[in-house]
């Protein structure tokens, strides 16, 4: 009888599965401090380098005039499962510096983010 029991408890354990944590989010852009735009809109390519979780990620934009502190609306965020994106960052006033916050999220984990920030400005 302990033979059994030992049997069944050993083969339960084995049956569950942990699940390994989620790796951090990392991401690269390929924009830098003081990029300039040739006009109102400024592509960004996004590229998730960490592994993609299960449910994806959100991709969020915050810009900001350095000058007058306005926030620019760049739409919503937006949820994806593919590693390489491409954003752009809309309504760019001439002649201002903006401030770009990125943000990548894990749709499974929202404590799991990272941020890239850089300036542009449209001549």
């Amino acid at each position: 009888m302990k033979k059994l029991l030992y049997t069944i408890l050993f083969l339960g354990l084995l049956s569950c599965k942990k699940e390994a944590p989620e790796q951090k989010i990392v991401f690269t852009i390929d924009a830098v401090n003081n990029s300039i735009a040739t006009g109102t809109n400024f592509p960004v390519a996004v590229t998730l380098t960490s592994a993609m979780p299960s449910q994806g990620i959100k991709i969020e934009i915050i810009t900001v005039t350095q000058g007058s502190g306005v926030t620019l609306p760049q739409g919503a965020p937006y949820s994806t499962k593919s590693a390489k994106n491409t954003i752009v960052i809309s309504g760019l006033p001439q002649q201002q510096y903006c401030t770009v916050t990125v943000k990548v999220t894990s749709n499974n984990t929202s404590t799991n983010s990272d941020i890239q920030i850089f300036t542009v400005v449209y001549k």
